[in-house]
């Protein structure tokens, strides 16, 4: 990420279980066989067919996706057809379950997606199936092989339990886009977390909060055509920041993730300065009629010093504003802020 790019936009926008054998050779091959639950990496087996659940992780969901529960869970599984004749699977052989409760499918643009079809014998087919589930203490992934000929054949199936405390441990890591987020606002306007900043993103923490004064006080200046001066300017810089402190209470989610991009839920409720407008509008007539001849250098200066004088008067919003932020990815698990977003931030700081 530039820093003086992502500033120059944001200040800006400021102001304007085991393996177990299938079954007894004794028994027919049409007969129901004892079911055993096993757990993540483990295979379980019935007279036809050999089953594993290679993985299950939370996933995040795809940007353009909708997600209706708390989380997206993926499984992997690969099924072998160990019979003699063909054996017909879809995804939908499969079921998810948390506790009584059948979940659904979530249909999502991987191609590694497990395809229905035929499965002939000795033969293998893997992939990938979603579901969309709330969040539990464990999951139940059940498959019941697609029964050709009632009258000849019987029920197969195997169950496989799912820790989902555990998965929820691994899903923190899902979050590092949003912990770097947090901490460049924080360093930025909370005066916190800048040693977080090269852990999270790469880049120097020091180095971001001194770029952060400067870029304030450059963009600024523009703006007001270097007629306030560098105490202006501080005084202005930390009076909107104290502000923030004491009124802005910002929360950061990952709602989406699609290879090296996040999107990063940010919502706060803003100060309002815009209820402000009238007093300020007012206090510009007052300083007008009062000093007819005033210079627009002084009055702008008058009317800044006023404006600075609010800001601890501006109240939070009743509603909070939410935006989506962009973060790229930088190395293997960092991450920086995509500057093409970087206008949005203010939106959930100021209204």
């Amino acid at each position: 990420m530039k820093i003086k790019q992502f500033m120059s936009v944001c200040f800006a926008a400021i102001l304007t279980v085991g393996f177990v054998s299938g079954c007894d050779s004794s028994k027919s091959s049409t007969e129901v066989k004892e079911n055993k639950v096993y757990g993540v990496g483990d295979t379980g087996k019935t007279q036809n067919i050999e089953l594993k659940l290679e993985s299950a992780e939370f996933v995040l969901p795809g940007q353009f996706a909708k997600q209706t529960n708390d989380r997206v869970l993926k499984v992997k599984v690969s099924l072998k057809n160990k019979g003699d004749k063909v054996i017909k699977m879809l995804p939908q052989d499969f079921s998810l379950y948390q506790k009584d409760e059948k979940t659904n499918l979530y249909y999502t643009s991987d191609p590694n997606e497990l395809k229905g079809g035929d499965v002939d014998n000795g033969k293998k087919v893997s992939g990938t199936i979603y579901y969309n589930v709330k969040d539990s203490s464990s999951y139940e992934l059940v498959y019941k092989k697609y029964i050709m000929d009632p009258k000849k054949e019987k029920e197969e199936k195997i169950s496989f339990k799912i820790q989902g405390k555990e998965l929820a441990e691994k899903a923190k890591e899902l979050q590092r886009p949003a912990e770097a987020l947090t901490a460049y606002l924080n360093a930025a306007f909370y005066d916190k977390d800048s040693n977080k900043i090269n852990d999270l993103s790469g880049e120097d923490g020091t180095a971001f909060v001194k770029e952060v004064e400067s870029s304030f006080k450059r963009t600024n200046e523009r703006m007001f055509n270097n007629q306030i001066d560098e105490q202006g300017m501080l005084n202005y810089y930390k009076t909107l920041k104290t502000a923030f402190q004491k009124n802005v209470k910002f929360e950061t989610k990952v709602v989406s993730l699609d290879g090296d991009r996040a999107q990063v839920e940010l919502k706060a409720k803003p100060i309002m300065l815009n209820e402000l407008k009238s007093r300020f509008q007012s206090e510009a007539m007052t300083i007008a009629n009062q000093n007819p001849n005033i210079t627009k250098e002084e009055l702008t200066k008058k009317l800044f010093d006023y404006a600075v004088q609010l800001i601890p008067e501006a109240r939070p919003g009743d509603t909070e504003e939410t935006v989506k932020i962009t973060m790229l990815k930088h190395g293997k698990n960092q991450w920086r802020l995509d500057t093409a977003s970087a206008d949005q931030i203010m939106k959930v700081f100021i209204k």
